[in-house]
């Protein structure tokens, strides 16, 4: 299993050097295709917490999948806004100089759930 995880992350290491996920528009598309993973297997979604958790179809709707496509929805309108470079002032002593915020991806990291809401405590933070 351990060695399972490692080839994860260094996997996912190697995307993060590529330097593919700073771009904008990779990141717009990576939560489409979540959104559209959600929308093609909501049923499995559902069933699969019918069967694991004992939990009623609206509730898993209710509780993991609609939260999850909000959220996304919500990242894909403010995403621009919320990665824009953003101008703060600067000391005096430096004028005529300019000094920016840059938001980018730092690297890679865990995520780790819990059982009794598998989908929205693990795919929230991803979003």
């Amino acid at each position: 299993m351990a060695e399972k995880v490692q080839v994860a992350f260094d996997t996912l290491k190697k995307t993060f050097r590529s330097r593919k996920t700073r771009n904008i528009e990779w990141r717009k598309e990576q939560l489409k295709s979540l959104l559209k993973g959600f929308n093609e297997m909501h049923d499995e979604i559902c069933h699969a917490c019918s069967e694991d958790l004992g939990r009623e179809a609206f509730y898993t709707e209710l509780a993991e999948i609609g939260g999850c496509k909000q959220a996304i929805h919500w990242n894909l309108q403010n995403i621009d806004q919320m990665t824009k470079d953003e101008c703060i002032d600067t000391e005096l002593i430096f004028a005529p100089a300019k000094t920016w915020v840059k938001y980018e991806p730092l690297g890679v990291c865990a995520i780790y759930g819990t059982w009794n809401y598998p989908i929205g405590l693990c795919i929230k933070p991803l979003i």
